[in-house]
């Protein structure tokens, strides 16, 4: 086995062109031919999913501690997916036997995003290991097992609950095994993999490296791939003394939003080409924020031609990343392609058109919809237009300096680290 000095100074020399260090983090099990997989990793006393089923419907999971997982006794699930107006929803159900199961009163499963694309529903949540207050929920700890039961529909969502038999499963099973979790992941967590991506490979892929050496090559590549790819490059819009906060990227026909608002309700921004900006006329909205019941993040497109309640965008182009809640801050992350197709309400974003940016708020959430009694409790306009679009890329340019710097830096640290190599040898 070589050793430590030896190790580095081999990986500095003559990796660094032709590999990286990729950390496996995750426990995995598929069923059903790839039909469904969970992975998992754990951190920090939680564990983080990303759940896949084959489906365009609702894709749950779920947890027993009993003796063979079957017949529903005692099932602590999640079930989730992307409803018809694009909402993005996750809950958490109980059971004790079969039968419709119950929403957890108390959920623990926090949704973090969900996707569908091909077919395929994929949705990463994390909960924490250990929980207070319900007898009903799964605790995971280093010495508890469970059975993992897999179940979705193939073309019905429940984003309203599973309340009826119309939404019972198409597919269900159980694991032919008990798994703990939490091992598991830190088992896997262990391992880092050296992948190779050239031909003039030194060492065979997937070799299997000792930890401790692992984490010297990581030590030596970080900065170099760090460095070689650019973050997006935001163009930021603060207004009413960081009440209101919207940043902005363009990136490949896409405007990619981060939008912060102090508030624990609804979050919203919109965008006008009017005259002047006001009255609500032709605005192009995006309203969403963390359901506080369920801790269920949400997004909803809007539209409006004049003052009073918004509409729903009947064919919704925002697209919501992620959304989080915390210290009395709302902070929402979402996309939306620049032009769309078969919408005349939408704003269109080009490289000529210019758009006021509208700002707006409530102490309440709207994740079912905005009405009279959620009126904004705050609302303004910027004070002047903005091409988002070349806002964005303006950004970029006066970025890229400064990253070719920074990637100038990062190759004499790089020197440095393989002349010290030199000695240590």
């Amino acid at each position: 086995m070589l050793s430590s000095q030896l190790y580095v100074a081999f990986c500095a020399l003559f990796i660094l062109p032709f590999y990286f260090c990729v950390v496996d983090a995750q426990a995995s099990v598929d069923f059903d031919n790839g039909m469904f997989k969970l992975q998992w990793t754990h951190d920090d006393g939680k564990l983080v999913f990303n759940m896949t089923c084959k489906t365009i419907g609702w894709c749950g999971v779920g947890f027993a501690q009993t003796s063979d997982g079957k017949g529903m006794v005692n099932y602590d699930m999640a079930v989730g997916g992307v409803d018809s107006n694009s909402a993005l929803y996750l809950d958490g159900y109980q059971s004790t036997g079969p039968g419709i199961p119950t929403k957890d009163p108390t959920p623990d499963y926090r949704l973090i995003r969900a996707s569908e694309e091909n077919g395929y529903t994929n949705i990463q949540f994390e909960r924490i290991d250990t929980t207070e207050g319900d007898d009903k929920d799964v605790q995971f700890t280093s010495n508890s097992e469970v059975w993992i039961v897999r179940a979705w529909q193939n073309n019905y969502d429940a984003p309203l609950g599973l309340d009826n038999s119309t939404l019972q499963h198409s597919h269900t099973g159980v694991s032919t095994k008990k798994y703990n979790l939490i091992k598991e992941a830190t088992a896997n967590g262990m391992k880092t993999r050296v992948t190779t991506y050239t031909i003039l490979s030194l060492i065979p892929e997937n070799m299997m490296v000792p930890s401790q050496f692992s984490c010297l090559c990581v030590l030596v590549l970080l900065p170099y791939n760090f460095f070689a790819v650019d973050a997006l490059n935001y163009v930021s819009f603060d207004s009413d003394n960081g009440m209101f906060k919207l940043q902005w990227a363009h990136d490949k026909g896409k405007l990619v939003f981060n939008m912060t608002c102090k508030t624990t309700g609804w979050c919203g921004v919109g965008f006008t080409e009017s005259s002047e900006g006001r009255r609500m006329e032709n605005y192009d909205m995006a309203v969403g924020g963390v359901h506080v019941a369920s801790n269920t993040p949400y997004l909803d497109g809007y539209q409006s031609t004049g003052p009073g309640i918004p509409t729903k965008d009947p064919t919704p182009d925002y697209k919501l990343i992620k959304a989080s809640e915390e210290n009395g801050y709302t902070n929402i992350q979402f996309e939306r392609i620049d032009t769309t197709e078969g919408d005349e309400k939408d704003v269109q974003f080009t490289s000529d058109s210019q758009v006021w940016i509208v700002r707006a708020w409530h102490s309440n959430d709207a994740h079912l919809g905005l009405n009279a009694n959620l009126k904004h409790s705050h609302t303004g306009v910027s004070t002047k237009k903005y091409n988002l679009i070349m806002e964005a890329e303006s950004t970029t340019v006066k970025n890229t300096a400064s990253g070719m710097r920074r990637r100038v830096a990062t190759f004499v640290i790089l020197a440095q680290i393989v002349a010290l190599c030199s000695v240590l040898i």
